[in-house]
């Protein structure tokens, strides 16, 4: 059977397409699985935030066009691009687990750490989750915006003035730039964008043949991780245009679900951790996104 994957055309998701690539034919031998790259609106325009354009949705919807045009069988995505709600016909069938969740400092020379930043350094990050907890922790920091894929980032690093680079640290290992992290924020800490460092597979619903294939590479757990974290996202119905964490953990039978979200002046925060079991996992994170949302309307978001 012939498969074709879809995928922005980006460094890194080629780099996670080879990798949804080598686990198909690994676990389906006599696959043969061909590549297709698909520049999207967000890889277009490089210049305006996210949050300005439509939010993650421009990363998607080329691609999901691609499923229902049935130019493609399956598509690649970064989880953490997903938008709460998905194109009528399509749906997540495999999620892969991630190298890292968390977000990693870089630093121009001669910083070594995050401490070692003078008051008034600036960050850069497209990120307003990214901007929100900065500002929570280290109030004297300022941030800048910045567009483009993790290399063209790094490359604006040693050119452009700022002082470092918010990314995700599992793209950095992706990519073999792991070396040039210079602090690891914990999750706990810097509570991550919900399906960070998650590699999601998307299929057409009726599409018995490859949804079995894909699930041949589907990781239990992950999946679990990450329909905790999707079913609190749909609920509160935001995307990057709202400051907005979250992040389960698998502890035992029980999920440890961590919740953050700022308003939109980046004045008041709510972070909360919260403990349930696994059977109800659906239930306590719209149970949770409620709350969160009251907390949203009370702070004019």
């Amino acid at each position: 059977m012939h498969i074709r994957l879809g995928t922005r055309a980006s460094q890194m998701a080629l780099a996670q397409a080879e990798i949804v690539k080598s686990k198909l034919i690994a676990q389906n031998p006599t696959l043969t699985v061909e590549i297709c790259p698909i520049i999207t609106q967000g890889d277009k325009d490089l210049t305006t935030p996210l949050y300005e354009i439509g939010g993650k949705g421009v990363f998607i919807k080329e691609l999901e066009k691609a499923l229902l045009d049935n130019t493609v069988d399956i598509a690649v995505h970064s989880l953490k691009d997903m938008t709460s709600t998905l194109a009528t016909g399509l749906h997540l069938i495999s999620f892969l687990p991630a190298e890292a969740v968390t977000d990693a400092l870089v630093l121009k020379s001669p910083y070594l750490s995050f401490a070692d930043l003078p008051s008034g350094a600036v960050i850069a990050t497209g990120s307003l989750r990214r901007k929100a907890l900065l500002k929570k922790i280290r109030s004297d920091i300022s941030t800048v915006d910045i567009r483009g894929n993790v290399i063209t980032r790094l490359e604006k690093l040693q050119t452009e003035n700022f002082h470092g680079l918010l990314l995700s640290e599992a793209g950095l290992i992706r990519l073999n730039r792991q070396h040039l992290i210079s602090e690891h924020f914990s999750a706990k800490t810097f509570c991550p964008a919900p399906g960070q460092g998650v590699i999601a597979i998307e299929t057409r619903q009726q599409d018995e043949k490859v949804n079995a294939i894909c699930l041949s590479i589907n990781d239990q757990q992950q999946h679990l991780k990450s329909t905790t974290e999707l079913a609190f996202l749909e609920t509160v119905g935001l995307d990057c245009k709202a400051p907005l964490g979250a992040h389960a953990v698998i502890v035992g039978n029980t999920i440890e679900f961590q919740a953050f979200i700022a308003n939109y002046k980046m004045t008041a925060f709510l972070e909360k951790n919260y403990r349930f079991t696994i059977d109800e996992h659906l239930s306590k994170a719209k149970e949770i996104a409620e709350e969160f949302l009251t907390w949203m309307q009370q702070n004019n978001l």
